[in-house]
C-alpha cells in the first residue's frame, strides 16, 4: 500500500458516516436542515467532514439568513465559504428568505413553514437523507426546535432523518476528552460519527469563513464542544 492509500485508509477509519446508505440508486444526497449561518461548523462538523471524505453530495437548506443583526446578506456569503471547506458547491447552500422565519431567540417559527421550505430544497436537490437537530435543538434556541419539529413531520421509509443528540450540563463541554472515550468505549454503537482530533482543524477553518461572528467565546466554544469533534446521531 502506498503512503497516498495508507493516509486516505487512516482518515476513513477516523472519520466513518456509513449510516448515509444511498439505497438501490447508490448514491445518497444528504441535506443538512439548519437555522442559521455557523450552524453547520458548530453542530455539525464531525459529520459533513465525514461525508467530505465518503465523497457523499452533501447540500445545506438554512432557513434564514441570521439578520438579528442587521447582517443578513453578510452572513449569507459567510456560509457559502464555510460550506466550501466541506467540499460543497455554493449551488447546494440555500439560504430561504422568508419574513416568517427571521432570525432572533424571541421568533417563533411555525414548522409548518419550515416543511413547506425544506421540502421544496429536497426535492430540487434529489435528497435522500435529512439531518438536522433534535427536539433539544442542541442549545434549546427556538428556530433550532422548529427545524426539529419540521424534521419529524418530514421523516419517511424512503428518506430518513438523523437527528444530532442534545446533550446537557458538563457533558457537552467534554470536547476531545469525549472523543477519546468514544475511541475507547463507543465504537460499535450505531450512529456515531466520530473523528481524530484532526476535526478540528475543519472545524476551525470553517468558522473562520463566519467573520462577523468570531468572537472570544467562539473559539472557546470549538475548542470544548464536543459536537467540534464527535456527532452522535440518532434515527428518527
Amino acid at each position: 500500500m502506498s503512503q497516498h492509500d495508507s493516509r486516505r485508509a487512516g482518515e476513513s477509519s477516523s472519520c466513518s458516516c456509513s449510516v448515509f446508505d444511498g439505497g438501490e440508486s447508490g448514491a445518497a444526497v444528504v441535506t443538512l436542515v439548519i437555522a442559521h449561518p455557523d450552524d453547520e461548523c458548530m453542530f455539525f462538523s464531525p459529520a459533513l467532514e465525514a461525508l467530505r471524505r465518503s465523497g457523499v453530495r452533501t447540500t445545506v437548506c438554512c432557513l434564514s439568513n441570521g439578520d438579528a443583526y442587521g447582517l443578513g446578506r453578510v452572513r449569507e456569503k459567510e456560509l457559502q465559504r464555510s460550506c466550501e471547506t466541506y467540499g460543497m458547491a455554493r449551488a447546494d447552500v440555500e439560504v430561504v428568505e422568508d419574513k416568517r422565519l427571521r432570525d432572533g431567540m424571541d421568533e417563533e417559527w411555525d414548522p409548518a413553514v419550515v416543511v413547506t421550505h425544506v421540502e421544496r430544497h429536497c426535492a430540487s436537490v434529489g435528497t435522500t437523507h435529512l439531518l438536522g437537530f433534535d427536539e433539544g435543538g442542541i442549545s434549546g434556541h427556538p428556530n433550532h426546535v422548529a427545524c426539529a419539529q419540521a424534521l419529524v413531520r418530514l421523516r419517511s421509509s424512503s428518506r430518513p432523518v438523523w437527528v444530532q443528540r442534545t446533550f446537557g450540563g458538563p457533558s457537552q463541554y467534554l470536547g476531545a476528552l469525549q472523543l477519546l472515550l468514544w475511541h475507547a468505549f463507543g465504537r460499535r454503537k450505531n450512529g456515531v460519527v466520530a473523528c481524530t482530533l484532526a476535526t478540528l482543524v475543519p472545524a476551525l477553518r470553517a468558522m473562520r469563513r463566519h467573520g462577523s461572528q468570531l468572537v472570544w467565546y467562539r473559539y472557546l466554544h470549538l475548542l470544548l464542544s464536543r459536537y467540534v469533534y464527535i456527532n452522535l446521531l440518532k434515527k428518527l
